[in-house]
């Protein structure tokens, strides 16, 4: 299947799942549909919509919600996790540190909108700030759901290693206005911050630590092999 077609068959699942997940008693059952589908088009418009976004897209959101469904009963308020995973990344702006802020602020603003209580919209901002922000410390003071909130989205250093090189080459694509030297010296502090702290927090995804770190190492090994990547690359 091609790229284009599989991102139109993604998406059109995902916009069926913001409308089931809008339309929740969690949210509130009275929520209009141009608020539901103007909240849709937003969403479409930053994840799909903005080309340079290669790794950011919502082939990265679809793999997280695949993994939240697997263990969405462990979650307390499953609802808001997931909510959190269509936000924590809609606003996202290379080289700009307000990043995780502003996609927050847009949450909080829908939120109000609903009718959201504050607690709730407290909830919502930490789980959009763990996930970007990945605590280093295992001891650090997250809840569950933040816990997997933040698991979720490193999931995809555990997969395959045709996988995961794909998404780092990815990840420079979006960096494209930066030098390969730029790029491998910034990436290669990432991944040496991500070796020196346990990567998942949770019982369920310490299934995949080894994986993980191994992936990271090699990464490491054959960077030549990630910046070799150009933006104008062609998508299969």
């Amino acid at each position: 299947m091609q790229y284009a077609q599989r991102l139109e068959k993604i998406s059109m699942r995902l916009v069926w799942r913001w409308d089931k997940l809008l339309s929740s008693k969690v949210f509130g059952q009275h929520l209009s549909d141009i608020f539901i589908a103007s909240t849709a088009s937003f969403l479409s418009k930053h994840y799909v919509e903005q080309e340079w976004r290669r790794y950011h897209t919502l082939f990265h959101l679809d793999r997280m919600l695949t993994e939240f469904d697997t263990v969405q009963d462990k979650l307390k308020h499953p609802e808001l996790v997931e909510f959190a995973i269509f936000l924590h990344d809609v606003i996202y702006v290379i080289g700009q540190k307000d990043n995780e802020l502003k996609s927050a602020h847009i949450a909080k603003h829908w939120l109000l909108q609903m009718g959201a209580s504050a607690l709730t919209i407290r909830r919502v901002v930490r789980l959009i700030t763990v996930a970007t922000t990945h605590p280093k410390s295992p001891k650090a003071r997250l809840t569950n759901d933040e816990k997997y909130m933040s698991d979720f989205d490193l999931y995809g250093f555990s997969l395959s290693w045709d996988s995961v090189l794909g998404q780092a080459r990815d990840v420079r694509r979006e960096f494209s206005q930066f030098s390969d030297d730029e790029f491998r010296k910034g990436n290669g502090e990432f991944f040496m911050r991500m070796l020196q702290k346990r990567i998942y927090f949770t019982e369920h995804f310490a299934q995949y630590e080894v994986y993980a770190r191994e992936n990271i190492l090699r990464l490491l090994k054959n960077m030549d092999q990630v910046v070799m990547a150009r933006p104008n690359d062609k998508r299969l």
